[in-house]
């Protein structure tokens, strides 16, 4: 094997705030902090399967901002530098990476993300980069490295952008999606400095993982992991990865990343059986529907570990639940809440405010839900259509859109001026109640300082300002 292309530098761009980037979203959460996953994945993909040597510099983890990013990324000079783009931050990220590939312009930069896979033209007219991974990225990114190594020919080069000879944007399209995911390489954990990540509340070390790609249901304003299609681990790989993290990083908790970890519960039993058969002893927490739950699915996540189900209601009006195609039982999503309640799993809501079609009533109704149904934290943040869902598709005409420079708004300026006061009352009516007060902030007044006072900040600060981007606590 040639030694050209042997040092491969996996970068989680700077920004000025605490952001998380995953394929399907990106958002500033300023009291939690995930690990990299998706670079995770492609950094042991190019270590086991290519015997690259290969480095990871968080900064975000490590709060560089761009000038000692630049600084570090000068000193390992690496061959390749792979990097993932966000949402919101998407603008700031292109002006981040022109700054780096300045620093070293002989390296080959390789940039994945939704926007890339959708907007390649505008990456390539923005940043001069080299190679964009389509879609789910880790075996095109395979297939780049069998070609930067003269294993493959382009024409065989399948699933990567990149730019002909008269400067057009080129792709060999090959499969859409990797089938079964436990084919790869658990991500590579051990090259994090794991004291960095966190999850409030629970203990650390924290780590993070996945156990499923996509998601099967057909909510039209949702960006998937990669894809509607759910492609699943089996749960003997996925506690070989846990014991693996507890060995190298002694875990204590963790976080399943899956856009809907309880979609087949089954599985789900079967993986929490394994936990327990394990004594692994780890608390962790999970994003799931409130119709794919059960009480004996519950009980049994309660009994391996689970403290926290993150459960995306949307909205407690049935009509904006039938206009972003997520017509759930409200009656069955209040019971199974109650049963979680019941087995002691914290249940934290999403609600998006400010669909076009949401009434001052149908606001009401979502504040009602969420106080009536006794949710242990809220987050409420603005509808946004994203390109390359259903829902944008239909919205298009009413939305001022534009990669750089970085615009996701609806042409109706009040629309947005109405959603920002929503989201502000909602946190206010929901966190400030003398019930919420007598109970879970006395709580959170009895936790480690750092921690009770990222609560209360984090809730001055979306009272005060909520920003257009989300702002996720839990």
């Amino acid at each position: 094997m040639p030694n050209s292309y042997k040092k491969i530098l996996f970068l989680n761009l700077p920004n000025k705030v605490r952001v998380q980037r995953r394929y399907m979203c990106s958002y500033n959460a300023p009291n939690m902090l995930f690990p990299p996953i998706e670079l995770l994945y492609l950094a042991a993909i190019a270590r086991e399967w290519h015997q690259k040597d290969v480095f990871l510099v968080d900064t975000i983890a490590e709060s560089l901002d761009i000038n000692s990013c630049v600084e570090k990324v000068a000193q390992i000079n690496p061959d390749i530098i792979v990097t993932i783009t966000g949402f919101e931050i998407f603008e700031e990220d292109i002006i981040a990476l022109n700054s780096i590939v300045n620093k070293v312009p002989q390296t080959k930069f390789v940039v994945f993300g939704h926007y890339p896979t959708i907007f390649p033209e505008e990456i390539f007219k923005h940043a001069p980069i080299d190679y964009i991974l389509y879609g789910e990225p880790d075996i095109n990114f395979s297939n780049l490295l069998d070609y930067l190594n003269n294993k493959i020919t382009l024409n065989e080069l399948v699933g990567v952008y990149y730019l002909d000879e008269e400067k057009k944007v080129k792709i060999n399209k090959g499969e859409e999606r990797i089938k079964k995911p436990g084919i790869l390489p658990f991500p590579a954990h051990d090259l994090l400095k794991i004291d960095a990540y966190f999850e409030p509340f629970l203990p650390q070390p924290f780590a993070l993982i996945q156990t499923a790609r996509g998601c099967p249901y057909s909510c039209n304003f949702c960006v998937r992991s990669y894809g509607q299609r759910l492609s699943l681990r089996n749960p003997k790989n996925i506690i070989e990865e846990l014991i693996w993290l507890k060995k190298i990083h002694h875990i204590k908790s963790f976080r399943i990343i899956d856009d809907t970890f309880t979609a087949t519960s089954k599985r789900v039993i079967e993986f929490c059986n394994l936990l327990i058969e394990n004594k692994l002893n780890l608390s962790w927490t999970c994003l799931s529907r409130a119709d794919t739950l059960n009480e004996e699915l519950i009980q049994r996540m309660k009994e391996s570990g689970c403290k926290r189900v993150y459960i995306g209601f949307e909205s407690g009006s049935k009509k904006v639940l039938q206009a972003i195609n997520k017509d759930i039982d409200q009656s069955l999503a209040i019971h199974n809440v109650k049963l979680l309640k019941k087995y002691n799993i914290e249940v934290s809501g999403f609600f998006m405010v400010g669909h076009p079609l949401e009434t001052e009533i149908d606001f009401e109704d979502s504040v009602k839900f969420a106080i009536d149904t006794d949710l242990d934290y809220i987050t409420a943040f603005e509808f946004i259509t994203y390109p390359g869902t259903a829902i944008y598709d239909e919205m298009k005409e009413q939305v001022n859109f534009s990669l750089v420079p970085y615009k996701n708004e609806f042409i109706d300026k009040n629309t947005h001026n109405v959603s920002q006061k929503r989201v502000k009352q909602f946190y206010k009516r929901f966190y400030l109640r003398p019930s919420f007060i007598l109970t879970k902030g006395l709580y959170h007044l009895k936790k480690p300082i750092e921690l009770m006072v990222n609560f209360y900040k984090m809730l001055l600060y979306q009272f005060s300002t909520p920003s257009k981007s989300r702002n996720d606590y839990l």
